[in-house]
């Protein structure tokens, strides 16, 4: 069954990833051991920390000794940060055509498609990586 709400692969690895950086505070974890705790690609993976840098969610060191490491505490960041970090605004159009005018006389959704993002932008706002990190675990 296919879901309703979408979570960009890109996000889902941020997620991911700075919630292991989160598991090791104080400490810098190398590229080559996240991607092998999350089963994921370094390249994929390594953009992702490259966007999450520049957002100041972490920090990283360059060389054989180098790593990541969170910038800020796992509560201090809200799933929504990350998201946006990587992918802008999250304002939706309420019309799934993303038309300015609908061309029925009343949409088949109604307002359920814009509640449902509402909702879950909400939900990424509340929740902050300390919490997903505790609710993964």
């Amino acid at each position: 069954m296919a879901r309703f709400v979408h979570i960009p692969e890109s996000t889902n690895l941020a997620f991911h990833a700075l919630a292991t950086l989160g598991k090791t505070t104080g400490t810098l974890t190398n590229i080559n051991e996240i991607a092998k705790t999350l089963g994921v690609s370094e390249a994929h993976l390594s953009k992702v920390l490259q966007a999450m840098r520049k957002a100041g969610f972490v920090s990283a060191i360059r060389g054989p000794s180098g790593g990541y490491a969170l910038a800020k505490t796992p509560s201090e960041i809200s799933l929504l940060e990350i998201h946006e970090a990587l992918h802008g605004s999250t304002d939706a159009s309420a019309c799934l055509l993303k038309a300015p005018v609908c061309p029925h006389k009343c949409c088949i959704l109604g307002k359920f498609a814009k509640k449902l993002d509402d909702d879950f932008k909400l939900f990424l706002f509340s929740t902050t990586l300390g919490a997903f990190m505790t609710s993964s675990q």
